[in-house]
């Protein structure tokens, strides 16, 4: 849960979230573990009016998205699904659905990502998704933080980060499937193209078993 961003600063989002008092490290990962814990109960949603306290619900939020379960559905039916509309097949269609997708954007081949789609659209590529040389400096993403600052996951607790894996399972399936299918799509372009894409190759082999 994100209280840096402007939009969490007054009083509707602050009294949402039960949240440790002000700033920095210390208050941010035990936010995060109270906000992690929210979600361990496997009969979401709890019964409440707020469940998911003016926030997303992290539980396998794209195989949600891509799946049966928001097709069609409401914010709030979307958000809190019953267990047993998530149980009936929803990650087998979220990966079908992913699977005819031409765009996959993935956040660690982002640039990546974006050259495939560029293919796809024009048939060709710009000069700055050449991998070498004076493009790989020219090019640059931009990147919205929200103000918050920058933490590495060795910063978080084991049993904090066991219980965001128990609960994103289906989502790291679906993302192992769409890193795959990324990455045989940029080796294909990189054949016909005749140039490397690829601003670091040891990201291409993360997944790709």
């Amino acid at each position: 849960y994100d209280p840096y961003h402007s939009r969490h600063k007054d009083k509707y989002w602050l009294a949402s979230f039960p949240r440790d008092g002000g700033l920095g490290p210390e208050a941010d990962l035990n936010n995060l573990r109270k906000w992690i814990d929210r979600f361990q109960d496997d009969n979401w949603p709890p019964p409440s009016s707020n469940s998911t306290w003016n926030c997303y619900n992290p539980r396998n939020m794209q195989t949600r998205i891509y799946g049966t379960v928001c097709n069609g559905a409401s914010k709030r039916e979307c958000e809190n699904p019953a267990p047993s509309v998530i149980a009936t097949g929803n990650l087998s269609v979220a990966i079908q659905n992913v699977l005819q997708l031409d765009g996959l954007i993935v956040l660690e081949l982002y640039h990546e990502s974006i050259c495939v789609i560029k293919f796809n659209l024009y048939g060709k590529l710009p000069e700055e998704c050449r991998a070498e040389g004076q493009h790989q400096k020219l090019v640059k993403h931009k990147h919205v933080s929200h103000g918050i600052p920058h933490y590495s996951v060795s910063q978080v607790s084991p049993d904090v980060v066991s219980n965001m894996r128990r609960i994103t399972q289906d989502d790291a399936i679906l993302y192992g499937i769409v890193h795959t299918k990324l990455v045989n799509r940029v080796r294909e372009i990189e054949q016909e193209v005749g140039f490397r894409i690829f601003r670091d190759p040891s990201l291409s082999s993360y997944l790709d078993t």
